[in-house]
């Protein structure tokens, strides 16, 4: 009790009148002055447990930090650029490159959406039982408007921007709306009216690549440029017969 005593004199948990008690050194077996230490020890305590909760909790709320912000750098949102064979910002990393590929143009009822297809495929080895009953997938060419490249066949990147939650393809624009950052633009690209298939519209890299070898006209999935249309569709701003411009952003 003694050593106890001198330590919370020391170090000023006792001042000289916690102490003395009218002039008078108090007994360590005094019981107030006992009750006083147990109560200064009590509050000291309380103390140290808040401290130590608090501290706790900051260091809680500094690893939660530290592993978001971790976890971020993994964030990412995909896309397919139609026509190139790389993506296009330093923050954006190719998955893989391509072949564009679809229905043939003129056959009904058969998928409408253009896919890319990876140029190292794991081939099946699953046996047909019925040669009826199965769809058909071909390769793609530019047709029609797309400047020199008419019938040549298209390359195509699936690429993930990085630290990003989202990318959408706006038609009828070649810039991002605020906020959004540019992956790539150019022009809209669907199927001709005329053919039997349906299609999908997509956006066609402005920079357009083709892949070697391909620029005899084989046909497959057939991609056009984009004309607009007067009349349910607002003239102006749109003007006839003008290609629509696309741009593909993420955030």
């Amino acid at each position: 009790m003694f050593l106890l005593w001198v330590y919370l004199f020391h170090f000023g948990f006792l001042s000289n009148s916690e102490c003395t008690l009218k002039g008078k050194r108090l007994l360590l077996n005094d019981g107030d002055v006992v009750n006083q230490l147990e109560k200064k020890i009590q509050d000291l305590s309380a103390r140290l447990d808040a401290i130590t909760t608090t501290t706790s909790q900051q260091i809680q709320t500094l690893t939660t930090s530290v592993q978001l912000l971790q976890s971020a750098q993994n964030f990412g949102s995909s896309y397919v650029r139609w026509g190139r064979k790389q993506c296009s910002n330093n923050n954006t990393e190719i998955v893989y490159t391509g072949y564009a590929a679809g229905a043939w143009y003129a056959h009904s009822g058969s998928a409408a959406n253009p896919v890319c297809l990876p140029e190292d495929p794991n081939i099946a080895t699953l046996q047909r039982t019925n040669d009826s009953d199965y769809a058909n997938i071909y390769g793609a060419e530019y047709e029609g408007h797309f400047k020199d490249e008419h019938n040549k066949n298209v390359p195509c990147s699936v690429c993930r921007a990085k630290q990003t939650t989202a990318s959408i393809m706006i038609p009828g624009r070649n810039t991002c709306y605020p906020g959004w950052k540019m992956e790539y633009h150019g022009f809209l690209a669907g199927g001709r009216p005329d053919h039997a298939a349906a299609s999908m519209y997509v956006c066609m890299d402005n920079s357009l690549e083709y892949l070697p070898g391909g620029t005899s006209n084989q046909d497959g999935y057939l991609f056009y440029t984009t004309l607009a249309q007067c009349g349910s569709l607002y003239c102006p701003p749109y003007k006839q017969d003008t290609p629509i411009t696309c741009v593909v952003c993420s955030q």
